[in-house]
């Protein structure tokens, strides 16, 4: 009798537990409420003012999205396929394959020289880039003009706050970022009557 009476008891308890667990936490709904608020600050008027501390009029804000895109994503043979480049500028920038073909020969041609474009060796389809010395060395300046930038902006912040900024980033991108569940959206077709369906772009 007292074995199954603590029997119940657990099972209540895991019961309960689980329950807690899948009830919204209202401390992180108002949290995730006041992130919102920044995403202008954040995203529009830090984010751009320090894109364009980094590209020092050199290179565009997208120009300057895929030599990071390459510096940050290459493998250990410092590549990445230009495909993951085509992939990553539809969604952030809905910008067409033709346009990023263009972007990617002005990266790769003088005066900048920033980037090389080869086929790849496991398909003739499939193209590889790669950063050029003239390339990595830019990023390494963007780097430096982003620090500087930083620097200047941020004087108002103590080192204790941006100690925190520092381990709250850290922790935010410890996992892979969530993507967008964007449903589909009818458009019209290009011949006839009736629609077609594009796909999402997430």
């Amino acid at each position: 009798m007292t074995e199954k009476k603590t029997t119940t008891a657990s099972k209540k308890k895991v019961a309960k537990i689980k329950a807690k667990n899948t009830l919204p936490d209202n401390r992180l709904l108002k949290h995730h409420s006041e992130f919102m608020g920044f995403f202008y600050k954040v995203h529009y008027q830090l984010g751009m003012a320090l894109e364009a501390a980094m590209c020092h009029g050199v290179v565009s804000h997208t120009q300057g999205a895929v030599l990071w895109l390459v510096a940050s994503e290459v493998g250990p043979d410092g590549k990445i396929m230009r495909k993951q480049i085509e992939q990553s500028l539809r969604e952030w920038y809905e910008t067409s394959n033709s346009n990023v073909s263009k972007m990617l020969r002005d990266l790769a041609r003088p005066p900048l020289n920033f980037l090389t474009q080869e086929e790849s060796p496991h398909s003739g389809r499939e193209k590889v880039i790669t950063l050029t010395s003239e390339g990595a060395a830019f990023v390494e300046e963007m780097r430096r003009r982003g620090t500087d930038y930083l620097e200047q902006a941020l004087t108002h912040m103590s080192a204790d706050e941006m100690s925190k900024g520092v381990d709250f980033f850290a922790a935010l991108f410890s996992k892979p970022v969530v993507k967008a569940a964007i449903e589909q959206e009818p458009v019209p077709a290009r011949r006839g009557g009736g629609y077609r369906r594009r796909s999402a772009a997430v």
